[in-house]
């Protein structure tokens, strides 16, 4: 689909790059977008959690609320990321006393790419606690 040119000027074009420096690809992002409408997008073509990722620009790590265009190369419409797939915060929600925090935290760890589900198996396993069998907290 073609846009007008007008419509392309409002975009940012953000290459998304892997840490080990792999370009994953260039994704179009309205100028009042935010990282955490990014994370959304990078989410829904890449299959990972916004739980799981990190956005770098050079070693700074970026907050959800910052504004993409503050990314951009000497004012212009371009910006390079580095996207880090991070299972921390959501092995530390699995630990979470909150039923919900626990669920959530599952929920999008089963959403990772199928490259990604022995890892993920493992991390969540590493946080199930034994539960008695019924019959002894019968007794």
């Amino acid at each position: 689909m073609n846009m007008p040119a007008s419509a392309m000027l409002d975009l940012l074009q953000i290459s998304v790059y892997s840490m080990g420096g792999d370009y994953k690809g260039l994704l179009q992002m309205p100028q009042e977008a935010t990282v955490s409408s990014l994370k959304k997008v990078i989410a829904d073509k890449w299959q990972i959690p916004i739980l799981c990722q990190k956005l770098l620009v050079d070693s700074l790590i970026l907050d959800d609320n910052d504004k993409l265009v503050k990314c951009c190369i000497d004012g212009s419409a371009n910006a390079a990321v580095n996207l880090v797939v991070s299972l921390d915060e959501a092995c530390k929600s699995l630990d979470s006393p909150v039923w919900e925090t626990c669920h959530s935290a599952a929920l999008a760890l089963s959403q990772m790419d199928q490259q990604n589900k022995t890892c993920i198996v493992a991390a969540i396993a590493s946080h199930l606690k034994p539960v008695k069998p019924a019959r002894a907290m019968l007794q």
